[in-house]
């Protein structure tokens, strides 16, 4: 990944050996960028993404892509109902990786709370809802307040 990522002219970079060492490193440090293993040790990309949106501050609202060999559909919502920005299957091109991070980045969706959820809408698509609203408030990632 580190590799892939530097040939595609990204250098400033932070690795960790697991999600737990990640966390501490969003304490002092506020990232453009979150990608993460859906496998880790110390706990899993699916706890990982719940612990950084259940943080106060600016890194709640950093973009997550979550790479993973496991692409059942099951797992692309469950990631999505962690929190994730993107999911990326792998194995991992090049030009699959920039898209996934120009996607998260040119196109971020709007993020929102509900009783049991917080992160980026977890709707792709602008689709009518008959539904009832779940939907807490829409929360400005600038200010940190409910729109």
């Amino acid at each position: 990944m580190r590799k892939v990522l530097q040939a595609l002219g990204i250098d400033n970079l932070e690795e960790t050996e697991d999600g737990i060492e990640a966390l501490e490193v969003l304490q002092t440090k506020t990232p453009d960028l979150v990608i993460v293993d859906w496998k880790m040790d110390g706990m899993d990309g699916v706890e990982f993404v719940k612990e950084i949106r259940s943080l106060k501050g600016p890194n709640r609202f950093v973009p997550i892509i979550m790479v993973t060999g496991y692409t059942e559909e099951r797992l692309r919502t469950t990631a999505n109902n962690a929190g994730v920005s993107g999911f990326l299957g792998k194995p991992i091109s090049p030009k699959s990786l920039l898209g996934r991070i120009v996607d998260v980045m040119e196109n971020p969706r709007p993020f929102f709370e509900t009783s049991d959820f917080f992160g980026p809408d977890r709707r792709k698509t602008n689709q009518k809802f008959d539904g009832k609203d779940l939907r807490l408030h829409q929360i400005d990632p600038v200010d940190q307040q409910p729109t």
